[in-house]
């Protein structure tokens, strides 16, 4: 479920609603897996987000190469206009981090929020792993 609401960091804001960046010179949006990266990346500031688990946060069951999400970072860097890695840093054969200060605003009682891309196949997934399992078991024990 998505929620209403905004994170801020440094003198931007990903906004939750319209799926865009506003910083000092406007709005800039992204394409929406680079978004996806991006949100992330604020949900998680201050830690090392490894290149799995945001492949696996952003592209779920879908399998993509480390290219994929080079071009998404690449993508965000260029937005933020973060060429010296000022808000996102590669930390060296472990993933990335944003080391920012991140604040978040929201509707009152709002869901965390949850892409929609993960809430389909999280759905999807845990229905598709009863489907194997009672296949499995039926198998055994015929």
């Amino acid at each position: 479920m998505m929620t209403s609401g905004s994170i801020q960091f440094g003198s931007f804001t990903l906004d939750l609603d319209r799926l865009c960046l506003r910083g000092p010179l406007g709005q800039t949006d992204l394409r929406p897996k680079s978004f996806e990266v991006l949100r992330f990346l604020a949900q998680h500031a201050g830690r090392v987000v490894t290149k799995d688990e945001l492949m696996k946060a952003v592209w779920c069951d879908v399998t993509v190469t480390d290219e994929s999400l080079a071009v998404c970072i690449s993508e965000v860097r260029r937005a933020l206009g973060d060429k010296r890695q000022q808000f996102v840093e590669t930390v060296r054969k472990r993933g990335y981090l944003l080391e920012v200060a991140v604040s978040t605003t929201g509707a009152p009682g709002a869901q965390p929020y949850l892409s929609l891309t993960s809430y389909l196949s999280r759905s999807f997934l845990s229905r598709t792993c009863l489907v194997i399992r009672s296949r499995s078991i039926s198998r055994t024990v015929s």
